[in-house]
């Protein structure tokens, strides 16, 4: 239960930083939440809300694109190195991820 409960508050914290708009959405972002643990799930809510800030975007727009591109893997699966970086740090890698996915 306690383990369930550690999924729903994950879920629940990367809902709050993204209005979701379509159904699809909630599921791969459910479904994204399950198989992270609880720092990653706070990790990416924290790089969509810095991403979302320093680029001046609405944040269902940058978490739609995070999770279109990628983006959220990308981060889950370098969380090691990347939870260590300052934020102007992280939405410069993130420009760079998004860049080399354009060409």
């Amino acid at each position: 239960m306690k383990r369930f409960l550690n999924y729903c508050s994950s879920f629940l914290i990367a809902v709050t930083y993204i209005v979701v708009q379509n159904l699809a959405a909630v599921w791969d972002i459910l479904y994204f939440c399950l198989i992270m643990n609880d720092s990653e799930s706070y990790f990416l809510a924290f790089c969509i809300e810095q991403y979302k800030n320093a680029k001046a975007l609405d944040g269902a727009y940058v978490a739609s694109l995070f999770f279109e591109k990628g983006l959220d893997r990308y981060l889950s699966d370098n969380y090691s190195v990347l939870h260590t970086q300052s934020h102007q740090w992280l939405v410069e890698e993130i420009d760079e991820y998004l860049n080399r996915c354009e060409r």
